[in-house]
């Protein structure tokens, strides 16, 4: 082992590389060589553990008829939405015990709070059913089941609500102390990161003849067997809905094909789905899923990470990338998120811009704009849709939208963004659940990842050609330190490096291990409190010059930890 750097101090415990890239197998470097992505589809998507959030609806769900629904606040507040007749304090008590239960001992216990709802929640389903039709009105912009307020919210686009939402209101028998209108822009399709970058990752600009848009994430159909790109379906070809195929180019120029369209569901009505209103055309999803022409065209799910985020509702992010190889790893597919939860998106006219959720499984009518400007109404209903606030622009459709863990670097994937307010200080996406009942599972974390938030298996760079091997083992160096190991394979001859960056805040430390024909093994390490906000930095021989292929934060690795990397090809 190489001598450790006498610079070396000390971090904080907890999990995890965000490699996000390591597989369920704990197979040796030979055996996982050979598993080409080509050859072996990826493991399904994992879902991640239930948050307190999420244990804690469900847990209020079925003990009480009175609840209908929660929302999260920034002031770490839990705002609990109940109808008359609930036993408040039982449902406090069961709340904090199960929030306790799923967080863990020692973490952060939100403040409770109640909001009382104007009915319960199979009162309010069905007037939601009954109301349904009211988005075939005039300035009617969406129809939500409002969980957060328990009653049903209709936004309108007009700062007086038209007559004829009072007068339908009565005319199917709902209560009107149930309903609330909401002014609100119109939803739009937004079509308008433009670099060439291979392999691709969601984020990046793409294109055909008739728009401009965002590649969304890089994945696996299990429907048609492929590899390729889920997007925006109205960024294809031709009306919405239903296959073309599309030719679909990545970067500046067209005839640059990446893929082509193969899955597209067509509209369809109340006829074929009573959720549809009457006289109007819908999906549950604005996606598309498109073939790679050739697997090696993307890595199955990496997004873009350009170089900074905004959190401010309406102005542009910067769409600048430090690096190519810069990413955020998907870890797994995630649906069934709340009002007040923080999503991100990354779109090639706005970058990269966070807010919180304002609206879950809303029915939002579409509008265009035509030659002159003029706003009308598609005919085209979304629904189940998420709405959040933060910006969004023309070309941001077909966007990843996803949680971000800052600890690791990484992303649940939530959906595919397709359009926004007009004044771009909201967007809306379709969740994953919509996009499977259109089109089929797809694979939505990156290839190798087991779910957990590092393990054995395989780790991919951002040149195809790479894997490696990663096996993890703790607790056999002192505790509060970390060694990193880097192995050549049997095929490895040109170098290979991994750089040790340490904390900032700790000091401006890079130290590097590298293998070659002559060098097989190399081994370093840090201190603990060099590990937040510390990377590992792989570097690899290319064109006569060392390059950079894939970089992933260090943050949270355990102490007593070892990592040791085989890169197994070239």
């Amino acid at each position: 082992m190489t001598t450790w750097n006498p610079r070396m101090r000390a971090l904080a415990t907890g999990l995890a590389i965000a490699i996000a890239a390591f597989a369920a197998s704990s197979a040796g470097a030979e055996e996982n060589k050979e598993e080409k992505p080509t050859e072996q589809p990826p493991p399904e998507v994992v879902e991640p553990v239930a948050s307190p959030v999420v244990a804690t609806d469900a847990a209020l769900r079925a003990s009480f008829k009175e609840y209908v629904g929660l929302r999260k606040s920034e002031e770490k507040a839990v705002y609990l939405t109940f109808a008359k007749g609930a036993n408040l304090d039982a449902a406090a008590n069961l709340a904090r015990e199960v929030w306790v239960k799923t967080a863990g001992e020692g973490r952060d216990l939100p403040h409770f709070e109640f909001v009382p709802a104007a009915a319960n929640a199979e009162e309010l389903k069905g007037a939601f059913e009954m109301l349904r039709d009211v988005l075939t009105l005039k300035d009617v912009v969406f129809l939500d089941l409002d969980e957060a307020c328990g009653c049903i919210s209709i936004g309108v686009a007009t700062k007086e609500p038209s007559p004829e939402i009072a007068s339908f209101i009565k005319q199917r028998g709902v209560n009107s102390r149930w309903v609330k209108t909401v002014v609100t822009p119109v939803v739009r399709q937004t079509q308008m990161l433009t670099s060439r970058i291979r392999p691709t990752m969601g984020g990046l600009q793409i294109r055909n003849w008739t728009s401009i848009c965002t590649l969304g994430l890089p994945t696996y159909s299990w429907r048609m067997q492929a590899y390729g790109i889920l997007t925006a379906s109205h960024c294809t070809e031709g009306p919405l809905g239903g296959s073309q195929p599309t030719d679909i180019a990545q970067g500046l120029f067209l005839f640059d094909n990446i893929a082509h369209e193969t899955l597209d569901r067509p509209l369809f009505n109340n006829a074929a789905d009573a959720n549809c209103p009457v006289g109007r055309m819908c999906r549950y999803s604005d996606a598309a899923f498109a073939n790679y022409n050739h697997p090696t065209f993307g890595i199955t799910g990496r997004v873009t990470r350009p170089a900074s985020v905004c959190v401010a509702a309406g102005p542009a992010c910067s769409v600048s990338v430090t690096r190519n190889t810069d990413d955020i790893r998907m870890l797994w597919g995630i649906s069934g998120l709340f009002v007040g939860i923080n999503v991100d998106k990354v779109g090639r006219t706005s970058g990269w811009t966070r807010g919180p959720i304002t609206r879950t499984c809303t029915d939002f009518n579409v509008s265009g704009t035509d030659a002159m400007g003029a706003i009308f109404d598609t005919g085209v209903t979304m629904l189940c849709q998420t709405e959040a606030a933060a910006t969004s622009m023309p070309g941001d459709s077909g966007g990843p939208v996803f949680e971000f863990h800052p600890t690791v670097g990484g992303g649940s994937f939530a959906g595919i963004l397709w359009g926004g307010a007009f004044d771009s200080t909201t967007f809306v996406f379709s969740p994953i659940d919509g996009i499977q009942r259109d089109l089929g599972t797809f694979v939505y974390n990156q290839e190798g990842v087991s779910g957990t938030w590092y393990s054995n298996g395989q780790f991919y760079t951002s040149n195809v050609d790479d894997e490696l091997s990663v096996i993890i083992e703790r607790n056999v160096v002192p505790a509060d330190q970390v060694e990193f190991v880097l192995q050549a394979g049997t095929q490895v001859f040109d170098r290979k490096e991994i750089v040790l960056v340490e904390n900032p805040a700790a000091g401006t430390g890079r130290w590097t291990i590298a293998v070659d024909r002559n060098r097989r093994s190399d081994a370093n390490g840090l201190y603990l409190y060099q590990l937040p906000g510390g990377l590992l930095e792989f570097r690899k021989l290319l064109n006569g010059s060392m390059s950079e292929v894939s970089r992933v934060p260090i943050d949270n690795i355990s102490g007593g930890t070892r990592l040791t990397f085989q890169w197994g090809s070239d």
